[in-house]
């Protein structure tokens, strides 16, 4: 039974030490023969990408030469004219992996300290007849551990000067190295999304995608000295905001597949890996936590993050590594700022259900805010949920989805809980917990509470809201907030048809349980309810002159009222619950104030 070493991404590493390691070597003929010059991939964080990308250095850079024992006893050393290949290549390997520069300056920083580092490791061609004079400038300029970047207010000529270099490096070192070794190079970069995620979110994505542009332009399209290239990721980006003109790049992403079983575990390596750890009796328990991903055509792909940390403890019950692992930041971006419908689906998916979105793969980032079906890819493509196979091309027609696993499910739940966590606590938590009791004092305190300092995460910066709460964006948290809250013994449902209309928030028990009628003594049993004695309607009113309101009292007892007008219990009635287990509450808000009323 080999060790287990945890976030171990160095292939030399693990197999020097007979560390755990599934196979995945034949990946490198595969790729190798089939000549694309460029290819993109793109899976799910902590899916094995960079280990990947470390195990084609180690197999085909000329630093490893002689370092066969490396491949020893695994698929690629049975073929003879692969290993003939090994060692023989100049090599330039570099990830982004972890840049999480708060500014567009501190980004450059970052990238060029990458650079830096990776250019130690061809130190000996300042000692070649490879680089010239101003060469050798350029490469001790870049050199620098701690780089030194021109202002670029005061010193405008300089940083242009600076950020030119720092585009075209890879294409330099790619000369460079052609010269001294006579070879094209390969090159291997990892996470190259990342810088361009983290400007979205920081708030200076059109600085950084002018320089990724060029500096993807200067490395894949216009280097003649580049032999072939792997780039992995999480998100496609489109073409036009990044591969621009790019015709030689073959994509292989989730959706479209390619090496679909290259990274994650597949069902039969999971047969295996279970039976070395004596763990086949657990098979079904870590297939509904980790199991479900489906990459291409090829179902049944295991997370392989939550696998090798689940056999690390594996005398422990499951949790949920991937979620413990962050990296859910742009999905919570826009999740939160997302509409209604983006919410809706969420609850939809939380509750075990499926839905139904037009899908398109490319993603371009400023248009994330404003495009619905965009965030549903990066949802597909971040892993959280799976597309349907052998549906209609899901760019011709709408694809259904569902979550990937129960691990998905705690990933986005505990999402969800984080929108209402503060240093005082949870208060969607004490508003739950109040609402179970019927204590309307207390859940007067909590949602004035959660209005107060949560609702202004869920302004979508569309439509400022000036300090007040965007009515429909909230309330739509606020119902998915319930249902993480009590989703162990209730459904908690939105925004659908009951009575005359739509109610906005439903809480009913689930399974089944017993229901104490006082008038007459008697108990009334519904068939398909359970966990709880009560169930609930919650309807949100904002503050409205024209409608008659005087303070936010009104609004609460229009919103009450309305519950009885449209007969928005009839559905829970139809289902056996008595009226008077059901209870009925209205919200009413003014600005930040919020009024609860029975």
């Amino acid at each position: 039974m080999r060790t287990v070493g945890l976030g171990i991404q160095e292939f030399e590493k693990i197999r020097n030490e007979n560390l755990f390691y599934v196979d995945k070597t034949s990946f490198i003929a595969r790729w190798y023969r089939k000549h694309d010059d460029i290819t993109l991939i793109t899976r799910p964080r902590r899916f094995g990408k960079t280990l990947t990308m470390d195990m084609l250095d180690c197999f085909f850079s000329l630093p490893y030469a002689g370092r066969k024992d490396l491949f020893e006893g695994l698929a690629i050393s049975r073929d003879t004219a692969m290993m003939e290949m090994q060692g023989t290549v100049p090599t330039i390997r570099i990830s982004f992996a972890g840049l999480k520069g708060k500014s567009f300056m501190a980004m450059l920083r970052e990238i060029a300290g990458r650079i830096a580092v990776l250019l130690g490791r061809y130190r000996y061609l300042l000692n070649s007849d490879a680089l010239n004079e101003d060469e050798r400038d350029v490469f001790a300029q870049m050199s620098k551990i701690v780089p030194k970047i021109p202002d670029p207010e005061k010193q405008t000529l300089e940083f242009e000067e600076y950020v030119f270099i720092l585009t075209h490096i890879f294409h330099f070192l790619s000369i460079w190295l052609f010269r001294h070794h006579g070879k094209k190079v390969f090159i291997f970069m990892d996470e190259y999304d990342t810088p361009i995620q983290t400007a979205y979110l920081k708030g200076y994505y059109d600085e950084a995608i002018s320089v990724m542009q060029e500096l993807f332009a200067e490395t894949f399209k216009e280097n003649e000295h580049l032999g072939r290239a792997v780039i992995s990721g999480i998100t496609r980006i489109a073409k036009e905001s990044l591969f621009s003109d790019m015709n030689n790049l073959a994509v292989c992403s989730v959706l479209s597949g390619g090496y679909n079983d290259v990274f994650g575990f597949t069902g039969e390596e999971m047969e295996e890996i279970l039976e070395e750890y004596h763990l086949s009796d657990q098979k079904e328990l870590i297939c509904r936590w980790y199991d479900g991903f489906t990459i291409g055509a090829e179902m049944g792909i295991y997370n392989p993050w939550s696998i090798v940390n689940y056999l690390a403890n594996r005398n422990m019950p499951p949790q949920d590594y991937w979620a413990q692992s962050g990296g859910i930041g742009l999905i919570d971006h826009l999740v939160r700022r997302g509409g209604a419908n983006i919410k809706e689906g969420l609850e939809d998916l939380l509750h075990g259900g499926e839905i139904r979105k037009n899908i398109r793969e490319d993603l371009v980032f400023p248009r994330l805010d404003m495009n619905e079906n965009a965030v549903w890819s990066l949802f597909i493509a971040a892993g959280y949920v799976k597309p349907e196979i052998g549906e209609e091309s899901f760019a011709l027609a709408k694809t259904t989805m569902r979550l990937t696993n129960y691990e998905a499910k705690v990933c986005l739940t505990k999402m969800v809980q984080e929108w209402f966590n503060t240093k005082s606590g949870n208060y969607m938590e004490a508003f739950a917990n109040a609402l179970q009791s019927d204590d309307i004092r207390g859940m007067n305190e909590a949602m004035q509470q959660v209005v107060l300092v949560c609702a202004s995460g869920f302004d979508s910066g569309v439509k400022p809201s000036d300090g007040n709460v965007q009515p429909e964006n909230f309330f739509h948290a606020l119902a998915l907030g319930m249902l993480t809250c009590l989703s162990e013994d209730y459904l908690v449902t939105s925004n659908r048809e009951a009575g005359f209309g739509r109610y906005d928030v439903c809480v009913e028990p689930v399974g089944k349980s017993t229901f104490v009628e006082p008038q007459n003594g008697n108990q009334a049993e519904s068939p398909t309810v359970g966990g709880g004695a009560f169930a609930a309607i919650l309807e949100f009113k904002v503050f409205d002159k024209s409608k008659g309101d005087q303070s936010p009292e009104d609004t609460a007892l229009r919103a009450r009222t309305q519950i009885e007008e449209k007969a928005y219990d009839a559905e829970l009635l139809a289902r056996g619950i008595p009226a008077n287990a059901i209870r009925k509450y209205g919200l009413g808000f003014r600005g930040k104030e919020v009024v609860i009323t029975a």
